[in-house]
């Protein structure tokens, strides 16, 4: 059993997900849980920094059509299941991104 939703190998870069966690999610959800493991690996260049994970994350995802609300309610499911003052501070962060996403949306993804 995991201690997270998910989590990535740092050397091999194979994601693994908490079934029960998964399970409840929604589509859009697990994509944006997905894609936060596959940025840890692939797009950070930091691979340990979470709130570039979580930067590159929106960024596909908002860039690619998902919904607004799933985004928040994607992060709030995780932060609420993982409380923590990190996790807060990550959210406030997150939003704000979000909130300003269609006016930054062209500069941002180009």
């Amino acid at each position: 059993a995991l201690t997270t939703p998910a989590r990535i190998h740092n050397e091999t870069g194979r994601i693994e997900v908490a079934r029960k966690f998964f399970l409840a999610c929604s589509v859009p959800s697990r994509v944006a849980i997905l894609l936060h493991e596959f940025s840890h690996f692939n797009l950070n260049e930091d691979q340990h920094d979470e709130i570039e994970a979580d930067l590159n994350t929106l960024k596909i995802y908002l860039g690619s059509g998902y919904p607004v609300i799933e985004a928040h309610k994607g992060f709030l499911d995780v932060f609420k299941t993982y409380p923590s003052d990190e996790n807060r501070q990550r959210y406030e962060y997150l939003k704000n991104f979000i909130d300003n996403f269609d006016q930054e949306k062209y500069r941002i993804c180009i």
